[in-house]
């Protein structure tokens, strides 16, 4: 069973995981039969922060077991400001897409069209299979 805490964090009750999933800064848009992750990491000094991003691949298999039983997929979306443009971060943010996880560096904007375009992306394979 999925539910929203107070503190905006989806957790389980059941032995899906064996941990509880939190974030400090996301949010979670479902967009048909899909969650859609939104993690949102800025950094201005090296620290945790600094080396989670590798991450995103368990996390979305993670989130993926509490959710399977509704048939929904789920995508993951980091949130980066210019801290990670830095060439040292260049295998990290490769490793993000080889896990089939995405990011996105600083303007809300470019979530909104970003998210936009996961919408009809998703409504466009979902109206295929219907038919």
């Amino acid at each position: 069973m999925v539910r929203r805490k107070a503190a905006g964090n989806i957790t389980q009750r059941d032995s899906h995981t064996s941990k509880r999933l939190e974030h400090n800064n996301g949010l979670f848009v479902i967009v048909r039969d899909t969650l859609l992750i939104i993690e949102i990491k800025f950094q201005k000094v090296l620290g945790s922060v600094d080396e989670k991003r590798q991450t995103c691949d368990f996390k979305r298999k993670q989130y993926s077991k509490l959710v399977h039983q509704l048939n929904w997929k789920v995508e993951y979306v980091y949130v980066l400001n210019d801290w990670y443009k830095n060439p040292r971060y260049q295998d990290t943010l490769d490793y993000i897409h080889n896990m089939n996880c995405h990011y996105l560096f600083n303007v809300i904007a470019e979530l909104l069209n970003f998210s936009k375009r996961l919408a009809r992306k998703i409504t466009a394979n979902y109206l295929k299979s219907a038919e």
